[in-house]
């Protein structure tokens, strides 16, 4: 009796928990279901956003649209984000279904969408932009821009459709068969340029060159020698000429043989090569984030390339076209557009450059430096070959060097299969097929699809109809309802494998499952099982359930006691049996309680997908949308051209740092009234027209920087003598120098690149905002890294590290910087948080200027010496210690 006592106890614990664990997964899988719901449409509604923001932009920038035209659009658009995304049911009517059906059909079916695209592309005969557009409806509306796997092998079987039939009718030399406006060549374009899985790679590849290109703005690059003498400054023209300036003819050969110039074009053409080797490096290196379509894509080209009887150059000449001008070297010429330059106006200078990069990338792609040159270029042109034959070659074997995995199905799980799409964009769909069906037969699924539709809905279309949103179900998706216990158990057996209970008496199993039911819901105290039976348990419980008012548990007890009533009797009172058959169901529930988990944790990791996906996409927006606010800053700069030009002047003559600051601020104040009291900002909001403002102050620091980036005549040299004095006497130090000390628990995340990369990101930023930015940026990533310990970390812990840092990142024009931000972003440097790291980043930096004078005896250096001190200072070249003594923040 005492053991059953015991084993009751247990069995009402043990139900009691259960019950509750799984009432809470139950209500934490309904409340992931309706999370993921919201979640889904938010994703859904980012997508059409992002759809709309590339429509607006490839539109501008086609045809040249003028702002004003596009701010109204905009604005427009924006008025719309609130846009409820309906089921069709008042778009379509009664062809709802068969419009579903249509869409299903095509989804399950790539080849048929290819078949119309080649046969849409025949019949417009040369409309690319026409042909372009219903290839963005097919990928971003219909397969929903191959966000989930299921999505990429739908886009994999539509371009391998294409590039067979497009392969097999092409009549040209094999390596320029994608150089047309076919429907294969346009959807790889689209797929490499206009897709976020793409824009991931082009940051990851371009990110840190294009900021280099940005910083070293102050050299034209130009491998002809007449163009790169004419954007020469008139004094450097004369400085290399001298007295023959002006005097004899400028042709090449005249440059090429002035020593001066020949200096400065070698120069270019070192840098010029050494641009285009980190590129190509870096495609190499960052080939594993190429994105999967496009790789599987590549793939299947080289193979229908060889099958044609197409021969290595001929493979890798396409390669090139899909790849490089398409893809890479776009994103090289327009930075700000794929996101890899956000918030960083480009200078003329700098954007002349990145599109001569990109140009060069896509000649040594194709072989274009293979000819002979003039003798002047030979040493270029050499290295360019070498770099197209071994580099980038060695990038297109690791493109192909991919076993794609197909079949792959993405984790809906709770989430509906279905596109969302504006009805014009459906009834697109529908045109695309409205030829190309006459050539399947009658009793075809296409046929018959087709038939069902009405003909003349876009007759009747409505004004809106573009903007008007409506998701349509793709039927293959799973149902989404819980699966009862039964099921669950009855689906975990192995298939043939007997039932566990096949043995078990029939009438005891249906006992314990109530004695089961009622134990786990019954409310029982520990002190009654010490001295009732199971019978009295029950109707104490029976009891406190009808004080209670649950009748319904009231009647369940009953029930359970009667039934245990017409079991035989036992030795003692007690039923072995019964509560063993009652603990072999509990056990035998574990399946569906590990079921109800699983359940939950896929509903939450495909919640955590669709929202990532959201935040990509919303992310897509942000990039377009600084793009738009960027062209108009642009534009309104434009017609102030002239000012611009006269403050300019007005800086050169000024001397005073301080004068410059105030001269510079008077100008944004009043340029920034006009800005944004302009027409084309009446339907901003506040946030989007501070926004704008913060843009305009970018654009003219941009404009004015080599004006105002160096205050005093022998700051440059200041610059270049501590950045030699560290490189050359400071780079022995090691995180064990006497002179800093760090400790040995922050060692593991030595040397803290990613601190590093902040500061050599510096000269680049042509905003005194910006460059702040960057020094808190330095400064939180090592306190982020230093956490990384588990130790609690001080300012001791964190000073040498930044001292560290700074020594071995050595940014260039560190000084000018620095003094840069004192003047023309004061206001940062006096409150906040910006105001503590700015302290001390200053205070390292003196450090830095001093730490010659506590090198360590026995280390080892290079009898190189110390720079001169400058006008005004009291230690090494740049030391800290500025006009005013006694501000602690001044830099010379």
């Amino acid at each position: 009796a005492t053991a059953g006592l015991a084993a009751v106890s247990a069995l009402h614990s043990t139900l009691n928990n259960e019950r509750r664990f799984v009432a809470s997964e139950k209500h934490l899988i309904r409340t992931s279901y309706e999370a993921l719901n919201e979640g889904a449409h938010a994703m859904m509604q980012a997508a059409w956003l992002w759809k709309k923001r590339l429509r607006d932009m490839r539109h501008h920038r086609a045809y040249k649209t003028a702002v004003d035209d596009w701010a109204k659009k905009f604005f427009e658009l924006r008025k719309a984000e609130d846009v409820r995304i309906s089921d069709g049911q008042a778009e379509f009517g009664t062809a709802l279904g068969a419009y579903e059906d249509y869409v299903t059909l095509l989804y399950r079916h790539p080849e048929i969408v290819a078949r119309g695209l080649c046969d849409l592309g025949a019949r417009l005969d040369g409309n690319a932009m026409r042909l372009a557009d219903v290839i963005r409806v097919v990928v971003f509306d219909l397969y929903g821009g191959f966000w989930q796997p299921s999505d990429d092998d739908s886009i994999a079987a539509l371009t391998r459709t294409l590039i067979t039939d497009h392969v097999t009718a092409w009549k040209g030399a094999l390596g320029e068969a994608l150089r047309g406006t076919t429907a294969c060549s346009l959807t790889l374009d689209i797929l490499g340029s206009e897709t976020l899985s793409g824009g991931v790679y082009l940051r990851m590849v371009l990110r840190d060159v294009a900021m280099e290109v940005l910083a070293d703005d102050d050299l034209d690059l130009e491998i002809e020698p007449t163009i790169l003498w004419s954007r020469l400054p008139d004094a450097d023209q004369v400085a290399m000429m001298g007295e023959q300036h002006g005097k004899v003819a400028l042709n090449t050969s005249t440059l090429v043989s002035c020593p001066a110039f020949k200096e400065r074009l070698d120069q270019v053409y070192d840098r010029i090569f050494g641009f285009c080797r980190r590129i190509v490096n870096s495609l190499i290196a960052s080939c594993f984030a190429l994105p999967h379509t496009l790789r599987a894509t590549a793939l299947f080209l080289a193979e229908s390339i060889r099958a044609r009887g197409g021969n290595a150059a001929d493979v890798r000449a396409v390669l090139c076209d899909m790849l490089l001008p398409r893809f890479v070297c776009a994103a090289i010429a327009e930075p700000e557009i794929y996101g890899v330059v956000v918030d960083m106006p480009i200078s003329a200078t700098a954007r002349r450059n990145l599109e001569l990069l990109s140009s060069v990338i896509v000649a040594v792609g194709r072989r274009s430096y293979e000819s002979s040159a003039l003798p002047f270029m030979a040493p270029l042109y050499e290295r360019l070959q070498s770099l197209g034959r071994v580099e980038l070659d060695d990038f297109f074997d690791r493109v192909l060097d991919y076993k794609p995995i197909s079949g792959a199905a993405g984790n809906r799980r709770g989430r509906a299969h279905a596109i969302v799409a504006s009805v014009d964009n459906i009834l697109t769909l529908q045109d695309m097929l409205f030829y190309t069906v006459k050539e399947f037969p009658l009793d075809s699924p296409v046929r018959k699809a087709c038939q069902r539709l009405p003909n003349n809905l876009r007759d009747t279309a409505q004004p809106g109809w573009d903007a008007r949103v409506v998701m349509m179900k793709i039927n293959d998706s799973a149902a989404l309802g819980l699966l009862s216990e039964a099921d669950v158990i009855t689906h975990s057996r192995l298939p043939g494998a007997p039932a566990a209970d096949a043995a078990v008496d029939p009438e005891l199993k249906r006992v314990a499952q109530k004695l089961g039911a009622v134990l786990a819901e019954s409310v029982l105290e520990a002190r009654d099982f010490a001295s009732m039976g199971l019978t009295q348990l029950l109707e104490t419980a029976q009891i406190r359930a009808l004080i209670q008012g649950d009748r319904s548990l009231a009647s369940s007890i009953a029930e359970a006691v009667r039934a245990i009533g017409r079991l035989p009797s036992r030795d003692g009172g007690w039923d072995a049996p019964l509560l063993a058959e009652v603990s072999r169901l509990l056990k035998q529930r574990e399946v569906y309680v590990a079921y109800l988990v699983q359940t939950r944790q896929a509903l939450l990791l495909a919640l955590e997908e669709t929202k990532g996906i959201a935040a990509h996409l919303q992310g897509g927006i942000t990039v377009a949308d600084k793009y738009f606010w960027g062209c108009v800053v642009d534009r309104f700069l434009g017609g102030h051209a002239v000012d611009i030009a006269v403050l300019i002047d007005q800086l050169r003559v000024i001397e005073p740092a301080d004068d410059k600051a105030t001269c510079v601020g008077r100008f944004l104040e009043k340029l920034s009234d006009e800005f944004l009291n302009s027409p084309i900002l009446l339907d901003a909001t506040y946030e989007e027209a501070e926004a704008a403002g913060g843009l305009l102050g970018r654009a003219v620091h941009c404009r004015i920087y080599n004006a105002i980036s160096v205050l005093h005549e022998h700051d440059a040299d200041n610059d270049a003598l501590l950045q030699e004095h560290i490189r050359t006497n400071l780079q022995y130090i090691s995180t064990k120098h006497s002179s800093i000390q760090i400790s040995d628990q922050y060692l593991p995340e030595a040397p803290w690149p990613a601190a590093q990369r902040c500061l050599l990101q510096l000269r680049a930023h042509k905003n005194p905002a910006d460059k702040m930015r960057c020094i808190v940026e330095c400064c939180l990533t090592l306190m982020n890294l230093l956490q990384l310990s588990g130790q609690v970390t001080g300012a001791d812990d964190f000073f040498p590290i930044l001292v560290f840092v700074i020594l071995k990142a050595n940014p260039p024009g560190l000084l000018s910087s620095i003094q840069y931000i004192k003047y023309f972003g004061a206001a940062l440097t006096e409150s906040g948080e910006e105001s503590y790291w700015w302290t001390q980043f200053i205070s390292a930096v003196r450090f830095v200027q001093s730490i010659d004078d506590r090198a360590d005896a026995a280390s080892p250096r290079r009898s190189v010496p110390s720079p001169p001190p400058s006008r005004g200072s009291k230690g090494p070249a740049g030391s800290i210690d500025d006009d005013d003594d006694d501000d602690e923040n001044s830099v010379c």
